[in-house]
């Protein structure tokens, strides 16, 4: 059953914490480009010094073009290099790095020289971003990685889930729980050898104005027999659930968004009961409308990016941080201006920061940055990239204030036909 817990109580912890010390760190610029219409989209560091990242920029003619960036010196110096694959238009959507050398991309490949087919591909570097491999085309279209370690991982963002295991394509599935059937899958958290939470949202977009509707379909699903079987933590709610985390099979945190803004969840039960986050109005800027990367480094620490436009149609960002589990605070940066799409840290004391005009920030912070873990409740987390990485009332698992039942019917994983091939070459 939910339980509601006094807003007192949290806005006592929000007032404590926003007295508390400064940070020690600060970030600065490493690169940008005055050129109009070039973003870096995804950015992932193999260690503190390697980091590699994703982006476009315009190619003269009309279109875009893809480009990569690296570093090997810590963002002392950048290389862009691009992207084109023997005159085919690579767009990844998503990088990570779950270890020193393992990196994986997910994304598209156009086949511009072939007469414009188009190619949903994985690729995987052994040298922490400095070269790819190209394994078989994958059958499905997915935009996010989510990573259990270097070798095991869901693929997502598409209609079906693809489970990689051992670097290798397994059948992809539509969870199902009760008979519905859940085609928004955003994100995956894993917890131990066989524990598995799977965030969903789903929106509809007009074709013709380009409005989106959110549908009531935002859900946080929950396995522990490794995708067997599912039940829904929650369902049927009017909102996307984007992120998910998960420290043990009790403590974790959902990221998402509805109609009115950007909501973070914690949970300490296993997701009987979430207590809202405040995601605090930014100064000098509009309060934006989603987050749109985050960093968790542990239950307690993390770093969040939202970015947005204002009422003069410009384009604006802000950074907040958690200390201590509970509260957003902002966080001091020298500008908040254009967008920024992607977040990378490999410790906490480093983190880059990177958006539209090839903007890259990166943030050097010292030993009294590291907030250390809670105690340890449940299974342990398995490793993944990017998790080294006002107060309001507990909600019921239906979304509503006070007692509410969670849960619904177990339901199958309802595997669909295999990918169009396994990882390998080199």
């Amino acid at each position: 059953m939910g339980r509601t817990f006094p807003r007192a109580a949290w806005m006592t912890v929000w007032l404590v914490v926003q007295a508390g010390p400064a940070l020690a760190g600060s970030w600065a610029t490493q690169y940008q480009t005055a050129q109009s219409d070039t973003a870096i989209v995804s950015l992932a560091a193999a260690t503190e010094d390697k980091v590699t990242g994703f982006g476009v920029e315009p190619d003269g003619q009309g279109n875009s073009k893809p480009v990569w960036f690296r570093t090997s010196d810590g963002g002392k110096s950048w290389n862009k290099q691009d992207a084109s694959t023997g005159g085919d238009l690579l767009m990844l959507t998503h990088l990570v790095c779950p270890s020193s050398t393992r990196c994986w991309a997910v994304g598209t490949k156009v086949l511009m020289s072939t007469g414009f087919g188009v190619q949903n591909v994985l690729i995987g570097s052994t040298t922490g971003g400095d070269t790819w491999f190209w394994p078989p085309p994958l059958a499905y279209s997915e935009s996010r990685i989510a990573v259990r370690d270097p070798e095991n991982f869901y693929l997502v963002g598409g209609s079906v889930v693809l489970p990689f295991v051992a670097s290798k394509a397994q059948k992809g599935f539509v969870p199902d729980v009760g008979g519905e059937k859940f085609q928004g899958i955003s994100d995956a958290a894993f917890v131990g050898a066989s524990e598995v939470f799977l965030a969903n949202g789903e929106v509809q977009t007009d074709q013709k104005t380009g409005a989106e509707t959110i549908l009531p379909k935002g859900a946080l699903l929950h396995s522990t027999d490794g995708g067997a079987t599912w039940t829904a933590t929650f369902q049927g709610r009017t909102e996307t659930v984007d992120r998910v985390w998960f420290f043990s099979s009790l403590t974790g945190f959902v990221l998402g968004h509805t109609p009115q803004g950007p909501f973070l969840r914690r949970t300490d039960d296993g997701g009987q009961t979430w207590f809202e986050v405040l995601v605090p109005a930014p100064s000098g800027v509009p309060a934006p409308r989603h987050l749109a990367d985050a960093v968790l480094f542990n239950s307690r620490a993390g770093l969040f990016v939202g970015s947005d436009k204002d009422e003069h149609d410009q384009s604006f960002h802000v950074v907040y941080r958690m200390r201590d589990g509970h509260t957003l605070v902002e966080e001091p940066k020298p500008s908040t201006a254009r967008a920024m799409f992607t977040l990378t840290c490999p410790s906490q004391k480093v983190c880059w920061l990177a958006g539209e005009n090839h903007v890259i920030w990166r943030f050097d912070g010292t030993d009294d940055d590291v907030v250390p873990e809670e105690p340890a409740q449940g299974a342990d987390v398995g490793p993944g990239p990017d998790s080294a990485g006002s107060g309001k009332d507990a909600v019921a698992p239906d979304g509503t204030a006070g007692d509410g039942s969670s849960g619904s019917d177990a339901g199958g994983s309802g595997p669909q036909d295999a990918s169009a091939g396994e990882t390998g070459g080199a």
